[in-house]
């Protein structure tokens, strides 16, 4: 139990020292660990419903959302610019390019004034608060919702990889898949289990599959808005060129998920 209570707590200052640098510099890696740390505390925090049913913590957590979420829009940006720069299109569209990077160091910006203006305090109280729920339960408790969390995830999950490939689909699938794939870390860190060690690799290859194609569809997406904004034919052959690449990306993830089933499917049940 106290090698389960101190991973929680290492997460919690992950997430929380997070937030700090957020404020402090706005680099690419710091948007990432922030964005990593918020996603990884909110998959944990689901194994304890009635923390998460507390008023004030569900206004936390919106706060927590709606940061992660802006993130999440500043990433995609990002992708744009580094598949641009890795494909050599950044010359090819230099323009849109330096009008990328600008709207990058604009809306990072923006973002740090953002997690300043909710109140870093707000969110350490949060943190506080968690800390004092989790040494309320018993290891028995505990176990009992890791296993009820677990089951619903992977009835989730089965549903999920008998459903028909789609775009909506396979965005489900992948947050479904995170969401088991954190459980199962966090579960390893706590014990070493070889099964769970494969599980592992397994959800973390098909992630990153179905992770290459979500970059690439967001890539796309962002192109499509900077159509609409400023029409030409640079950003037109950049599009036929992102969707190409995705196609091939799609496919990729169709023979994955094929294999997935085939070897993980019975083992889920």
């Amino acid at each position: 139990m106290e090698r389960v209570v101190d991973r929680f707590i290492y997460h919690n200052q992950g997430w929380w020292e997070g937030l700090l640098a957020m404020v402090k510099k706005q680099d690419e890696e710091t948007l990432h660990d922030f964005r990593l740390g918020i996603k990884r505390m909110l998959s944990l925090w689901s194994i304890y419903p009635t923390f998460l049913q507390q008023k004030q913590v569900q206004k936390d957590i919106h706060e927590l959302t709606r940061l992660f979420k802006t993130a999440g829009q500043i990433r995609k940006l990002q992708l744009l610019k580094q598949w641009l720069e890795e494909n050599e299109l950044a010359i090819f569209s230099k323009d849109f390019h330096e009008s990328v990077t600008e709207s990058i160091q604009s809306e990072v910006a923006g973002l740090a004034e953002m997690v300043e203006a909710v109140s870093l305090v707000r969110f350490q109280k949060l943190i506080l608060a968690w800390n004092d729920h989790l040494e309320q339960w018993d290891l028995v408790k505990l176990c009992q919702s890791f296993d009820k969390n677990l089951s619903r995830q992977f009835k989730q999950l089965q549903k999920l990889l008998d459903h028909r490939i789609n775009e909506k689909y396979l965005h489900e699938l992948r947050k479904s898949l995170r969401q088991i794939l954190e459980w199962v870390r966090f579960l390893l860190e706590c014990s070493e289990d070889t099964d769970l060690m494969a599980l592992e690799n397994a959800l973390k290859g098909l992630n990153q599959h179905l992770g290459n194609w979500q970059d690439r569809n967001d890539i796309q997406r962002a192109i499509k808005i900077q159509i609409k904004k400023h029409p030409n034919p640079e950003l037109n052959t950049l599009m036929i060129r992102c969707k190409a690449e995705k196609r091939v990306l799609f496919q990729e993830v169709r023979f994955q998920l094929k294999v997935f089933r085939e070897t993980y499917l019975k083992s889920l049940k």
